[in-house]
């Protein structure tokens, strides 16, 4: 059965169980949206987002979007909402926490589909959730989360990775780049 195919079982569900269809899109759909191509799965997420893990997801997912909006915006108007924003990623990370203790019934068996496993689902949406807590902390810092020193060959920005945010976030006089010796030290390489 190919995704398609059960989008259209999710959305047919739904016409007539919607407890069901919900049910059925957190078993199958939703852990593939970190991992696939998902513009489908995402209407069908605006559709079931409104409780549950659905919602932690659709917000995880406006949360990111926030994130590189501040990202770009001037550092009054970033560390006005960092606060907001903030408690926004507690609440999801208390909402996938809990998914993580939930015990996984028999899953739905759809011949020849794969879902991704809950579990690794839930570590990657709660490894990318820690890293725009990080992003959210170093712009409350002043810190601006674009490495303004790369920039990819199409001109898409670069966004600093974790060891860059937790230094430059923890100094008293943050800079817009580390040199690569601190890094190697905050990384515990020397």
């Amino acid at each position: 059965m190919s995704s398609g195919d059960v989008h259209s079982y999710v959305n047919h569900l739904a016409a007539f169980e919607p407890e069901e269809a919900r049910i059925a899109f957190e078993e199958l759909l939703l852990p593939n949206l970190l991992f696939t191509e998902f513009r489908e799965s995402l209407k069908l997420l605006e559709v079931f987002g409104t409780e549950g893990l659905a919602a932690a997801v659709l917000d995880f997912f406006q949360l990111s979007e926030e994130v590189l909006r501040l990202s770009q915006a001037d550092k009054t108007e970033s560390t006005k909402n960092v606060a907001h924003l903030l408690e926004k990623a507690t609440n999801v990370h208390t909402t996938l926490t809990s998914y993580k203790e939930v015990v996984d019934g028999t899953p739905r068996m759809y011949p020849g589909f794969k879902a991704v496993p809950r579990s690794a689902f839930l570590a990657e949406a709660l490894a990318g959730l820690s890293f725009l807590q990080l992003q959210l902390k170093a712009l409350d810092a002043g810190v601006s989360i674009i490495d303004k020193q790369r920039v990819h060959e199409n001109g898409t920005v670069i966004l600093k990775v974790a060891s860059q945010l937790a230094y430059l976030a923890s100094t008293d006089k943050p800079e817009d780049n580390v040199p690569t010796s601190k890094l190697t030290t905050i990384a515990g390489l020397v």
